[in-house]
């Protein structure tokens, strides 16, 4: 960038009238990001575009490798447990984020996920490459969007999709940081429902009730119980032409399997049948049964102290803030105030209020309300929960919902996570434009 003097990222789009139109489109999805703080939420930044003649020419932030050529320079063995789960924890963050502007990326796969430093530890990621998104409320389920091989049933088969598709992809994409391979590599949709059927069995009929392609992949018979029957390799190739092939370096019977690779490639780790009981979660074939970003980071795979594969975290046990005896573990999550605040604080009371405690800042300007839990959620897959919690967030959410919407959301999350963690204490503020403050508090046993 020759105004800056910094190397920076192009994505360079034909000049062909349907490329155009395509740019423009991302350029749409992207000022709807704008309204995110890109390393908060774990997508790129984007920094406007240029025109080079007819080319539309999109201006990134310069990060340093793929996850295909991550998991490949691991030599495809898969990654620990210990470096994939931040960087699983990190996407599900980002796909809260999307889902809190009602954006669906549509195309989520290693390729599209970048690694913004691999000398840094834990790494740090972020989603790339809008250029298939699109609002969840304006989706076109004649659209086959994505890459064969990573994108959720639903969209294969012609049905209305929605964020959820997202979750399936990420599903696809943390097997495979488990694992080292993908699991469903096909070249069309045929065998990739072939691939996805073999593992967990068919969409229900329900299911495939409603899809504009159901026909093409399956056969109705109204006299079985089972209505839909998926054609075979033979029926298929005679009315297309295309054979079956098999690409598939694992074959997986059941997703339970996994477990069991897992151990062969890796050896045997804490977490791994968590992870698993994980993934079917993701990957359910029903999009309305599917988990949702928030939940997957209220799992127990990442909240190890609530499993006995950890003992030695135990977050559930009972005991009193006492700042006189023992080192009190502080949290403080919010927006660009509390990334002010900070420097303020350690000017006044010096390092961690000059009291006999660890205090952790974490601020991040135009933060909001749905950012807050997937950052607490991410640290804690690294770390132990905080004794206290203190949270300041949801200014920025007021032009996006109305108060009364923004405190009834506000209230129902915290009290799920004081329900999930007991002992901490929890604290939350928010200051609105004419200054005034509302503290919610949460105590153990009150």
């Amino acid at each position: 960038d020759t105004k800056t003097n910094q190397a920076i990222a192009i994505k360079v789009n034909k000049s062909r009238p349907d490329v155009q139109q395509e740019a423009k489109l991302e350029i749409f999805i992207l000022e709807q990001l704008r309204k995110l703080d890109p390393d908060a939420a774990n997508i790129v930044k984007w920094n406007g575009f240029f025109q080079d003649g007819e080319r539309v020419c999109l201006k990134f932030e310069l990060l340093d490798q793929c996850l295909w050529d991550y998991i490949r320079d691991r030599n495809k063995q898969g990654l620990p447990i210990s470096e994939f789960r931040p960087i699983l924890g990190q996407l599900t963050s980002a796909l809260s984020h999307l889902g809190s502007v009602g954006i669906v990326h549509a195309d989520l796969k290693p390729g599209n996920i970048m690694v913004v430093n691999r000398h840094e530890s834990p790494v740090k990621v972020k989603l790339i490459d809008f250029g298939l998104a699109c609002p969840a409320s304006a989706v076109n389920p004649s659209d086959c969007v994505g890459t064969v091989g990573y994108s959720a049933p639903e969209v294969v088969l012609g049905l209305p999709y929605n964020e959820a598709s997202d979750m399936w992809s990420l599903g696809l994409v943390a097997v495979e940081l488990a694992t080292g391979c993908h699991s469903t590599p096909a070249e069309n949709e045929y065998d990739y429902l072939k691939f996805i059927i073999e593992t967990q069995g068919q969409p229900p009929d329900h299911v495939l009730d409603s899809g504009i392609y159901t026909d093409d992949y399956f056969i109705e018979d109204n006299y079985k119980q089972q209505r839909w029957t998926f054609k075979t390799d033979q029926q298929f190739q005679y009315e297309t032409g295309y054979p079956s092939l098999e690409t598939r370096y694992i074959k997986l019977k059941c997703l339970d399997d996994l477990e069991q690779i897992m151990k062969v490639r890796r050896g045997p780790e804490d977490g791994q049948s968590l992870f698993v009981s994980l993934i079917k979660k993701m990957l359910a074939l029903d999009a309305h049964q599917r988990i949702t970003p928030s939940e997957v980071l209220r799992h127990p795979f990442f909240n190890p102290g609530l499993s006995n594969s950890f003992p030695c975290i135990a977050i559930e046990r009972p005991h009193r803030i006492n700042l006189q005896k023992g080192e009190t573990k502080v949290w403080i999550i919010g927006s660009s105030y509390i990334r002010r605040g900070e420097s303020d604080a350690k000017e006044i009371f010096g390092e961690n209020f000059g009291l006999n405690a660890k205090v952790q800042w974490f601020g991040k300007g135009g933060m909001c309300w749905s950012g807050v839990l997937p950052r607490f959620y991410e640290e804690l897959s690294t770390q132990s929960p905080p004794d206290i919690l203190v949270i300041h967030a949801g200014g920025n959410d007021l032009g996006l919902m109305s108060a009364y919407q923004l405190s009834s959301v506000i209230e129902k999350e915290l009290m799920q996570l004081h329900t999930e963690f007991p002992s901490m204490t929890i604290v939350y503020s928010s200051i609105n434009e004419a200054s005034s403050v509302e503290i919610w508090k949460s105590r153990p046993n009150q």
